[in-house]
């Protein structure tokens, strides 16, 4: 079972603070330890009637692309992101 506080934040955050509207495409990306939270986010933005996508990452996926990837690396745009 879910906090009841992470069911409100999520609805604060997808119904106030980003207004997502029915049929939007809606990207979620965060760490594994945010998880609970982005789950809930999930759940709120599929009852407005947006179309919610998640991608979780760990952070450290991140340092490792900053510290190894070459400049062309770092201006490519990922078409399926």
């Amino acid at each position: 079972m879910r906090d009841d506080r992470l069911d409100k934040l999520a609805r604060v955050i997808v119904e106030y603070s980003t207004n997502v509207q029915a049929s939007e495409i809606v990207r979620l990306t965060g760490d594994p330890v945010s998880l609970p939270l982005l789950e809930a986010i999930y759940e709120q933005v599929l009852r407005v009637g947006a179309h919610p996508t998640l991608c979780c990452v760990p952070d450290s996926i991140s340092e490792i692309f900053f510290e190894h990837a070459d400049s062309e690396q770092l201006q490519f745009v990922n078409p399926l992101l």
